[in-house]
């Protein structure tokens, strides 16, 4: 699980998300230890039908395509040609 964060320093005010599993102690930007979680996101296994490639993502976001063999059809089977 990651999760959205957001500084409370008002010069900063940054959001951005978290490593998986990790909740951070300080801002990035600014190093300031005055932090929200905004909100969390679940990690999701894709697996391509082209290349059989297996990864990890975010639930709020479909991916565009097969980040091993770049196929925007990574969620569809190949279709079987026909003999002629």
């Amino acid at each position: 699980m990651r999760y959205l964060m957001q500084c409370l320093n008002p010069k900063c005010r940054r959001n951005w998300k978290s490593h998986p599993g990790k909740i951070p102690v300080e801002c990035p930007q600014c190093r300031s230890r005055k932090l929200k979680v905004a909100g969390t996101l679940e990690d999701v296994k894709y697996h391509c039908q082209r290349c059989d490639e297996d990864w990890d993502g975010l639930k709020d976001k479909q991916p565009v395509a097969c980040p091993r063999c770049h196929s925007p059809y990574w969620d569809k089977p190949r279709k079987e040609s026909v003999p002629q």
